[in-house]
């Protein structure tokens, strides 16, 4: 009984670490979004704890507070490895992302976007873009994991 215990915490230790997991920082306290909504944005905590979050603010944000955000229990990222399905539900959870905090932000305000490897939140990002939090999709657009995300609201 002992041994199986032992092989689920590492499967869930391995699990976690191989997750794609993105990240919001912003300057406003936002709402947790609970669980069990209809959402297909989640704010909250799945596959970050306390320590990576304040890594990922240390090496990687400008603000004051950040947050886990997920869709269908992943991280969010554009990539042309992708197919066309994934990447289109990416491309929708970063616009409902978008929208969401929108209705948050004042106008010249902004919140930074980040998707990394679980365990890899003080990596030096790869490379850095601004975008308008509004109408920001380029056609076959890459936001891929290490990539710092200002969106200017």
């Amino acid at each position: 009984m002992h041994f199986k215990v032992i092989i689920s915490e590492i499967w869930l230790i391995e699990a976690i670490h191989m997750s794609l997991v993105s990240y919001i920082g912003c300057n406003i306290k936002v709402p947790i979004m609970n669980t069990g909504n209809d959402n297909t944005i989640y704010i909250g905590t799945l596959f970050s704890n306390k320590d990576s979050r304040l890594e990922i603010q240390e090496f990687q944000y400008s603000t004051k507070y950040v947050y886990e955000v997920t869709y269908d229990s992943w991280g969010i990222e554009l990539s042309k490895y992708q197919d066309d399905i994934m990447y289109n539900q990416a491309k929708k959870a970063l616009h409902e992302l978008c929208e969401w905090m929108n209705n948050y932000l004042a106008i010249g305000d902004y919140f930074e976007f980040y998707t990394c490897w679980a365990g890899e939140e003080s990596y030096k990002y790869e490379s850095k873009i601004i975008l308008p939090i509004t109408n920001f999709y380029q056609e076959d657009m890459e936001i891929r994991a290490q990539t710092f995300v200002r969106f200017l609201k």
